[in-house]
């Protein structure tokens, strides 16, 4: 079935980049010793046009699998300019699907501007494990995500490590406790922004690169 999606909300996160060392040490050391989490593998195959019309256009149109279940989302996402601090995010969803994207481009809920999609192909791939906790501090409910594995372009590949702390309930001084334990701690700077957008900008580095070395040839 399709889902339709509309929220709005503030956020109560805060996303790191973690690198690898620090994601081993991380996992041997007291906040996820012993803890009980869930774990999974992931992988996120992204779609756009070779001029990356959709991306231009505010768009993302992904394909997740995880756990034996395919998932296809599209979604465009902005910011509110009257409150800067409100994001707006709509998205459809299409659940039990097929690794293409073709079957919710048909069910005809998600217009794309100008976008013919035979020329959508994948651009980008995001594997990952993902490990999930939750964790009390003082009287605060909040759940520790961490993302651990690599963006893929053809034969290129990028590490990819994220550690997010999400408040689900309590008090946000307890969450920054928490924030300034683990920037003491280990190697995490925050960083803003989506996988989607850490993936695109890898594709946009290669062609820069792959631009510059076509410059240099004789």
């Amino acid at each position: 079935m399709i889902i339709p999606n509309s929220q709005f909300s503030y956020d109560v996160r805060i996303k790191y980049s973690i690198d690898s060392d620090s994601v081993k040490a991380l996992k041997k050391g007291a906040l996820f010793r012993g803890a009980v989490c869930d774990f999974f593998y992931v992988e996120d195959r992204y779609f756009d046009t070779p001029d990356k019309a959709l991306r231009k256009n505010g768009f993302l149109l992904r394909v997740r699998t995880c756990e034996g279940e395919i998932t296809q989302r599209a979604s465009y996402q902005s910011t509110g300019r009257s409150n800067p601090g409100v994001k707006s995010s709509y998205s459809w969803k299409l659940e039990h699907a097929s690794p293409d994207c073709r079957p919710l481009l048909s069910a005809g809920s998600f217009n794309f501007p100008h976008v013919n999609d035979q020329d959508l192909k994948t651009v980008f791939s995001i594997s990952y494990v993902r490990e999930t906790l939750v964790h009390y501090e003082q009287t605060s409910r909040i759940r520790v995500v961490l993302d651990h594995g690599n963006i893929f372009i053809g034969t290129s590949g990028k590490s990819l490590n994220e550690l997010e702390l999400i408040l689900e309930e309590g008090s946000e001084y307890d969450r920054f406790m928490l924030s300034g334990w683990l920037e003491k701690n280990y190697k995490v700077k925050p960083v803003h922004g989506s996988k989607a957008e850490r993936g695109y900008l890898f594709l946009n580095s290669l062609a820069e690169s792959n631009d510059t070395t076509s410059a240099r040839e004789p």
